[in-house]
């Protein structure tokens, strides 16, 4: 029989007793649920130790001390989080000297310096949701629409660009909404409306820092638009200002990019009209003068055979044939002619292309808050 889980022989006292020792010196079995509970003490007691080291994201605090008043550490200084979400530690202060940053903007910035743009998005949204009548609402509703550039989200940036332009008109989040509305579209493609943007940021803010960035940004968008004299002479303007120490290196650039874009005055351009007129006249000739070479000779090889086989086949008074032979060959000759003209067209193109595709790969983005172009070094 058994007794408390040992099994007794009548008669032998020494089997009780080891069988009672055995139970004793039994190690415990670690079950799944034992192992979860094991966990989550250890989990607790890892949160209370962060948190007790006067961390003000991951203090026991109240949710108000978190975002209006000040977190005080072990050595009775006060933790203040800064605007790029870095936290500092200074002397202890009342909440009226010293308003601490909401822990949800820092988190959201810190997000956005790291190149996280969506969930940047997100964190200010929640700042927004939590603390809407904070001082900071309008920068981060501003930080939003950064995002959405930087995200490469344009049509998302233009709108909340524009929201903040139109409800914080006469502050200085407009003024920055206003210049980036402009940059944004010049990103997105959309030229027409990037210098109708910064024409209008120029006519508002005339006397704004962002105003030589603005002239030289609209002299891009019309080289894309391939105005090319309204962008020489916009680059003429502007390089022709005295040089000012703060924006010197907009005023270099715009300079060479003028002399560069006054040598395409001096370059022979390929006429469309007359390479279309020597395609009439002679198959092929309209690409020998645009300079397709390789397309002129084929154009005249293939029209030359068609014309041919027509000759012959009504020579031979084999009308159907022929008529079906002179049908293709007018719309390879029809099209030759067509072809000589996008050869001029595509032959200016390239010439142009030759001295664009440097100055943009060197001279097109604009940094901002920087004297210079990205990439400008000085005079080449």
């Amino acid at each position: 029989m058994t007794i408390g889980g040992a099994l007794i022989i009548p008669g032998d006292g020494q089997h009780v007793m080891k069988s009672r020792e055995r139970s004793k010196c039994r190690p415990a079995t670690f079950t799944p649920r034992r192992c979860m509970v094991y966990i989550a003490v250890l989990f607790m007691l890892g949160l209370r130790t962060v948190g007790a080291q006067g961390d003000p994201c991951w203090s026991r605090s109240t949710r108000s001390e978190r975002t209006s008043g000040s977190t005080t550490g072990d050595y009775g200084q006060s933790t203040l989080c800064t605007a790029e979400g870095i936290c500092q530690g200074g002397s202890t202060s009342s909440p009226s000297q010293h308003d601490e940053l909401p822990v949800e903007y820092a988190f959201a910035q810190s997000l956005f310096d790291k190149g996280y743009y969506y969930q940047a998005v997100v964190e200010y949204e929640r700042f927004l949701f939590y603390h809407p009548d904070h001082p900071l609402s309008g920068q981060a509703q501003l930080n939003i629409a950064r995002c959405y550039q930087q995200g490469k989200q344009y049509k998302k940036a233009l709108q909340q660009f524009r929201t903040v332009l139109e409800t914080f008109r006469g502050t200085q989040l407009a003024v920055e909404a206003a210049f980036r509305i402009g940059e944004t579209s010049y990103q997105a493609g959309e030229y027409e409306q990037c210098i109708m943007a910064l024409t209008r940021f120029l006519d508002s803010f005339p006397q704004d820092a962002r105003s030589t960035q603005a002239l030289y940004r609209i002299g891009w968008a019309h080289i894309q638009l391939d105005e090319y004299i309204t962008a020489r002479d916009m680059f003429l303007r502007l390089g022709s200002r005295s040089a000012d120490p703060d924006t010197d290196g907009y005023y270099a650039a715009s300079r060479i990019i003028a002399e560069r874009l006054l040598s395409l005055r001096d370059a022979r351009e390929r006429s469309p009209v007359a390479a279309a007129i020597l395609s009439i006249v002679l198959p092929g000739a309209g690409h020998l003068y645009a300079g397709a070479y390789k397309d002129g000779l084929l154009a005249f090889l293939v029209n030359a055979a068609l014309i041919g086989a027509t000759y012959e086949a009504f020579d031979k008074e084999i009308y159907v044939a022929g008529g079906l032979v002179g049908a293709v060959g007018l719309g390879f000759y029809a099209g030759n002619v067509y072809g000589a003209l996008n050869s001029a067209h595509h032959t200016n193109k390239e010439r142009i292309q030759a001295i664009v595709r440097p100055l943009a790969k060197r001279y097109e983005y604009i940094d901002q808050g920087s004297s210079r172009p990205r990439g400008f070094e000085g005079m080449p």
